[in-house]
């Protein structure tokens, strides 16, 4: 379990560093304009929804400090 928090954790941390995708819908031609390479992926592209997303942000409130020792139970964060 505590490979999987560090993990969920981890993981966190490199979305919140990621490139943000701006969105738009694929008729505009602003949206069109944008090379599909260049541009960067959404969550359901990386194979992530928005829940666990927002589960992995939660783990990051928890100060370094505490975060060694942390209990299964984090703080009362659901995660499955």
């Amino acid at each position: 379990m505590e490979l999987y928090l560090r993990s969920r954790r981890r993981r966190g941390e490199l979305l919140i560093d990621a490139p943000k995708n701006p969105g738009g819908q694929a008729e505009h031609e602003s949206y069109q304009l944008q090379n599909e390479a260049s541009r960067p992926k959404t969550l359901k592209e990386l194979g992530l929804t928005t829940v666990d997303a927002t589960k992995d942000y939660k783990l990051l409130e928890i100060p370094d400090e505490q975060w060694e020792g942390v209990s299964p139970q984090v703080q009362g964060i659901r995660l499955r």
